[in-house]
Protein backbone atom coordinates (compact mmCIF):
# COMPACT_ATOMS: atom_id res chain seq x y z
CA UNK A 1 0.00 0.00 0.00
CA UNK A 2 1.44 3.40 -0.98
CA UNK A 3 1.73 6.52 1.13
CA UNK A 4 -1.35 8.32 -0.24
CA UNK A 5 -3.74 5.52 0.60
CA UNK A 6 -2.15 5.08 4.03
CA UNK A 7 -2.49 8.80 4.72
CA UNK A 8 -6.16 8.78 3.67
CA UNK A 9 -7.00 6.04 6.17
CA UNK A 10 -4.75 7.43 8.91
CA UNK A 11 -6.43 10.82 8.64
CA UNK A 12 -9.89 9.24 8.86
CA UNK A 13 -8.92 7.12 11.87
CA UNK A 14 -7.51 10.19 13.64
CA UNK A 15 -10.77 12.07 13.05
CA UNK A 16 -12.87 9.20 14.37
CA UNK A 17 -10.69 8.75 17.46
CA UNK A 18 -11.34 12.33 18.55
CA UNK A 19 -14.98 11.45 19.17
CA UNK A 20 -15.56 11.35 22.93
CA UNK A 21 -12.50 13.42 23.85
CA UNK A 22 -14.68 16.03 25.55
CA UNK A 23 -15.88 14.47 28.80
CA UNK A 24 -18.26 17.36 29.49
CA UNK A 25 -20.01 17.43 26.14
CA UNK A 26 -23.53 16.15 25.55
CA UNK A 27 -24.07 13.79 22.61
CA UNK A 28 -27.20 13.01 20.64
CA UNK A 29 -28.11 9.37 20.15
CA UNK A 30 -28.08 9.81 16.36
CA UNK A 31 -24.50 11.12 16.28
CA UNK A 32 -23.26 8.30 18.52
CA UNK A 33 -24.91 5.71 16.29
CA UNK A 34 -23.57 7.50 13.20
CA UNK A 35 -20.05 7.48 14.63
CA UNK A 36 -20.25 3.76 15.40
CA UNK A 37 -21.47 3.03 11.88
CA UNK A 38 -18.66 5.11 10.34
CA UNK A 39 -16.05 3.32 12.47
CA UNK A 40 -17.33 -0.07 11.33
CA UNK A 41 -17.29 1.06 7.70
CA UNK A 42 -13.68 2.25 7.92
CA UNK A 43 -12.57 -0.85 9.83
CA UNK A 44 -14.18 -3.02 7.17
CA UNK A 45 -12.49 -1.14 4.31
CA UNK A 46 -9.09 -1.35 5.99
CA UNK A 47 -9.57 -5.07 6.55
CA UNK A 48 -9.98 -5.35 10.32
CA UNK A 49 -10.92 -8.88 11.34
CA UNK A 50 -14.65 -9.52 11.68
CA UNK A 51 -14.20 -10.76 15.26
CA UNK A 52 -12.68 -7.44 16.32
CA UNK A 53 -15.47 -5.52 14.59
CA UNK A 54 -18.07 -7.71 16.34
CA UNK A 55 -16.49 -7.03 19.76
CA UNK A 56 -16.41 -3.33 18.92
CA UNK A 57 -20.15 -3.40 18.21
CA UNK A 58 -20.79 -5.39 21.38
CA UNK A 59 -18.87 -2.79 23.39
CA UNK A 60 -21.26 -0.12 22.09
CA UNK A 61 -24.42 -2.19 22.45
CA UNK A 62 -27.67 -0.66 23.71
CA UNK A 63 -28.65 -1.40 27.30
CA UNK A 64 -30.43 0.06 30.32
CA UNK A 65 -28.16 1.41 33.06
CA UNK A 66 -28.64 2.86 36.51
CA UNK A 67 -27.08 6.19 37.46
CA UNK A 68 -27.16 8.13 40.68
CA UNK A 69 -29.46 11.14 40.87
CA UNK A 70 -27.05 14.11 40.76
CA UNK A 71 -29.73 16.49 42.13
CA UNK A 72 -30.64 14.47 45.20
CA UNK A 73 -30.18 16.18 48.54
CA UNK A 74 -29.13 13.42 50.90
CA UNK A 75 -29.22 13.33 54.63
CA UNK A 76 -27.49 10.97 56.99
CA UNK A 77 -28.87 7.47 56.71
CA UNK A 78 -30.72 8.09 53.46
CA UNK A 79 -30.17 5.67 50.58
CA UNK A 80 -28.89 6.95 47.27
CA UNK A 81 -31.48 7.53 44.58
CA UNK A 82 -30.90 5.97 41.17
CA UNK A 83 -32.51 6.48 37.77
CA UNK A 84 -32.75 3.99 34.96
CA UNK A 85 -31.40 5.47 31.73
CA UNK A 86 -30.55 4.26 28.25
CA UNK A 87 -26.89 3.57 27.55
CA UNK A 88 -24.85 2.98 24.41
CA UNK A 89 -21.65 1.39 25.62
CA UNK A 90 -19.81 3.98 27.76
CA UNK A 91 -22.37 6.68 26.89
CA UNK A 92 -25.45 7.03 29.08
CA UNK A 93 -28.30 9.50 29.21
CA UNK A 94 -27.68 12.38 31.56
CA UNK A 95 -30.22 12.88 34.33
CA UNK A 96 -31.55 16.41 34.44
CA UNK A 97 -33.89 18.25 36.76
CA UNK A 98 -36.85 16.22 38.05
CA UNK A 99 -35.32 13.05 36.66
CA UNK A 100 -35.68 14.02 33.00
CA UNK A 101 -32.94 12.85 30.67
CA UNK A 102 -30.95 15.35 28.67
CA UNK A 103 -28.65 13.90 26.00
CA UNK A 104 -25.84 11.39 26.44
CA UNK A 105 -22.57 11.85 28.33
CA UNK A 106 -19.44 9.71 28.46
CA UNK A 107 -19.28 7.89 31.77
CA UNK A 108 -16.09 5.86 31.31
CA UNK A 109 -13.16 5.24 28.97
CA UNK A 110 -13.43 3.78 25.50
CA UNK A 111 -11.59 0.61 26.47
CA UNK A 112 -11.93 -1.89 23.63
CA UNK A 113 -12.26 0.95 21.15
CA UNK A 114 -8.55 1.69 21.50
CA UNK A 115 -7.76 -1.91 20.57
CA UNK A 116 -9.86 -1.76 17.40
CA UNK A 117 -8.19 1.47 16.27
CA UNK A 118 -4.75 0.09 17.09
CA UNK A 119 -5.41 -3.01 14.98
CA UNK A 120 -6.68 -0.84 12.10
CA UNK A 121 -3.53 1.28 12.14
CA UNK A 122 -1.34 -1.81 12.20
CA UNK A 123 -3.13 -3.29 9.19
CA UNK A 124 -2.39 -0.11 7.25
CA UNK A 125 1.29 -1.03 7.40
CA UNK A 126 0.79 -4.47 5.88
CA UNK A 127 -2.41 -4.39 3.86
CA UNK A 128 -2.14 -6.10 0.48
CA UNK A 129 -3.43 -4.13 -2.49
CA UNK A 130 -6.76 -5.32 -3.85
CA UNK A 131 -6.67 -7.21 -7.11
CA UNK A 132 -7.69 -4.39 -9.37
CA UNK A 133 -6.11 -2.88 -12.44
CA UNK A 134 -6.57 0.60 -10.91
CA UNK A 135 -5.38 0.95 -7.30
CA UNK A 136 -8.22 2.20 -5.05
CA UNK A 137 -6.12 5.04 -3.64
CA UNK A 138 -5.49 6.40 -7.14
CA UNK A 139 -9.17 6.34 -8.08
CA UNK A 140 -10.10 8.10 -4.83
CA UNK A 141 -7.37 10.72 -5.14
CA UNK A 142 -8.21 11.62 -8.72
CA UNK A 143 -11.94 11.82 -7.96
CA UNK A 144 -11.19 14.64 -5.50
CA UNK A 145 -9.27 16.73 -8.01
CA UNK A 146 -10.34 19.81 -9.89
CA UNK A 147 -12.11 19.72 -13.25
CA UNK A 148 -8.68 19.98 -14.89
CA UNK A 149 -8.01 16.39 -13.86
CA UNK A 150 -11.52 15.07 -14.33
CA UNK A 151 -10.53 13.35 -17.58
CA UNK A 152 -7.89 11.34 -15.70
CA UNK A 153 -10.49 10.13 -13.22
CA UNK A 154 -12.78 9.16 -16.11
CA UNK A 155 -10.00 7.23 -17.85
CA UNK A 156 -9.25 5.32 -14.67
CA UNK A 157 -12.91 4.41 -14.25
CA UNK A 158 -13.11 3.27 -17.87
CA UNK A 159 -9.95 1.18 -17.53
CA UNK A 160 -11.36 -0.60 -14.48
CA UNK A 161 -14.61 -1.27 -16.35
CA UNK A 162 -12.75 -2.66 -19.39
CA UNK A 163 -10.59 -4.80 -17.12
CA UNK A 164 -13.61 -6.35 -15.41
CA UNK A 165 -15.16 -7.11 -18.81
CA UNK A 166 -11.90 -8.70 -20.04
CA UNK A 167 -11.98 -6.27 -22.96
CA UNK A 168 -8.33 -6.33 -24.08
CA UNK A 169 -8.61 -3.86 -26.95
CA UNK A 170 -10.75 -1.46 -24.91
CA UNK A 171 -8.34 -1.66 -21.99
CA UNK A 172 -5.36 -0.75 -24.18
CA UNK A 173 -7.29 2.10 -25.82
CA UNK A 174 -8.26 3.58 -22.45
CA UNK A 175 -4.68 3.18 -21.21
CA UNK A 176 -3.37 5.11 -24.22
CA UNK A 177 -5.93 7.86 -23.60
CA UNK A 178 -4.81 8.07 -19.98
CA UNK A 179 -1.14 8.18 -20.96
CA UNK A 180 -1.85 10.99 -23.44
CA UNK A 181 -3.65 12.98 -20.72
CA UNK A 182 -0.85 12.66 -18.17
CA UNK A 183 1.90 13.50 -20.66
CA UNK A 184 -0.03 16.60 -21.68
CA UNK A 185 0.50 18.10 -18.23
CA UNK A 186 3.99 18.91 -19.47
CA UNK A 187 3.90 21.98 -21.70
CA UNK A 188 6.51 20.71 -24.17
CA UNK A 189 4.94 17.26 -24.54
CA UNK A 190 1.46 18.74 -24.94
CA UNK A 191 2.61 20.42 -28.16
CA UNK A 192 3.19 17.02 -29.79
CA UNK A 193 0.05 15.45 -31.17
CA UNK A 194 1.22 11.83 -31.54
CA UNK A 195 1.89 9.60 -28.57
CA UNK A 196 4.99 8.13 -30.18
CA UNK A 197 6.49 11.61 -30.53
CA UNK A 198 5.78 12.37 -26.90
CA UNK A 199 7.38 9.16 -25.65
CA UNK A 200 10.44 9.44 -27.91
CA UNK A 201 10.97 13.01 -26.75
CA UNK A 202 10.65 11.92 -23.13
CA UNK A 203 13.13 9.06 -23.61
CA UNK A 204 15.80 11.44 -24.83
CA UNK A 205 15.21 14.11 -22.19
CA UNK A 206 16.67 13.31 -18.76
CA UNK A 207 15.17 16.38 -17.14
CA UNK A 208 11.69 15.41 -18.28
CA UNK A 209 12.18 11.89 -16.95
CA UNK A 210 13.11 13.37 -13.58
CA UNK A 211 10.05 15.61 -13.64
CA UNK A 212 7.78 12.59 -14.08
CA UNK A 213 9.80 10.53 -11.62
CA UNK A 214 10.25 7.65 -14.08
CA UNK A 215 13.12 5.75 -15.66
CA UNK A 216 14.07 5.61 -19.32
CA UNK A 217 13.41 1.87 -19.33
CA UNK A 218 9.80 2.36 -18.26
CA UNK A 219 9.11 4.85 -21.06
CA UNK A 220 10.79 2.58 -23.61
CA UNK A 221 8.59 -0.30 -22.47
CA UNK A 222 5.51 1.90 -22.91
CA UNK A 223 6.66 2.88 -26.39
CA UNK A 224 7.20 -0.75 -27.46
CA UNK A 225 3.75 -1.76 -26.23
CA UNK A 226 2.26 1.18 -28.12
CA UNK A 227 3.86 -0.01 -31.35
CA UNK A 228 2.34 -3.49 -30.96
CA UNK A 229 -1.05 -1.95 -30.36
CA UNK A 230 -0.77 0.24 -33.46
CA UNK A 231 0.28 -2.62 -35.73
CA UNK A 232 -2.42 -5.04 -34.63
CA UNK A 233 -5.37 -2.72 -34.11
CA UNK A 234 -5.01 0.59 -35.88
CA UNK A 235 -3.50 -0.57 -39.18
CA UNK A 236 -6.53 -2.42 -40.49
CA UNK A 237 -5.10 -2.91 -43.99
CA UNK A 238 -2.33 -5.31 -42.94
CA UNK A 239 -2.99 -9.04 -43.59
CA UNK A 240 -2.01 -10.11 -40.03
CA UNK A 241 -5.01 -9.31 -37.84
CA UNK A 242 -6.02 -10.91 -34.53
CA UNK A 243 -7.11 -9.88 -31.06
CA UNK A 244 -4.63 -8.60 -28.48
CA UNK A 245 -4.11 -11.24 -25.76
CA UNK A 246 -5.62 -10.05 -22.49
CA UNK A 247 -2.31 -10.69 -20.73
CA UNK A 248 -0.55 -8.27 -23.07
CA UNK A 249 -3.29 -5.67 -22.63
CA UNK A 250 -3.10 -6.00 -18.84
CA UNK A 251 0.68 -5.66 -18.86
CA UNK A 252 0.51 -2.46 -20.90
CA UNK A 253 -2.25 -1.08 -18.67
CA UNK A 254 -0.17 -1.81 -15.56
CA UNK A 255 2.78 0.02 -17.10
CA UNK A 256 0.63 3.06 -17.82
CA UNK A 257 -0.85 3.10 -14.31
CA UNK A 258 2.61 2.69 -12.79
CA UNK A 259 3.75 5.66 -14.89
CA UNK A 260 0.79 7.70 -13.59
CA UNK A 261 1.52 6.69 -9.99
CA UNK A 262 5.16 7.73 -10.35
CA UNK A 263 4.16 11.10 -11.79
CA UNK A 264 1.67 11.78 -9.00
CA UNK A 265 3.82 10.54 -6.13
CA UNK A 266 6.84 12.46 -7.46
CA UNK A 267 4.63 15.53 -7.26
CA UNK A 268 6.37 17.79 -9.76
CA UNK A 269 4.25 17.45 -12.90
CA UNK A 270 1.07 16.47 -11.03
CA UNK A 271 0.75 17.30 -7.35
CA UNK A 272 -1.54 14.98 -5.39
CA UNK A 273 -1.94 17.72 -2.73
CA UNK A 274 -3.76 19.94 -5.23
CA UNK A 275 -7.50 20.15 -4.55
Amino acid sequence: MNNIQVEQFKKKLAELEKFGDDLYRKYDESEIVGWIAECVRVFYEIGVDAVIIRHFLEYFSFEVSEVEDPHQIRFSGMDKKYHKVNAIGPFHEQVGTYGWTDGYVLSRGFGYTKIAFSVARNILKNKIEEKRIVPPWLAVEMSKKSEQMGHISSSLENMEARYKKLDAEGLVSEAITLLHSVLNFDVDLAQKSKLGSKLNFLIENKDKLKDFGVSKDLVQALNCARVIRNEKVEHKDIPLKYEIPFMIATSFAYLVIFFVECAILHGKVISYNEK
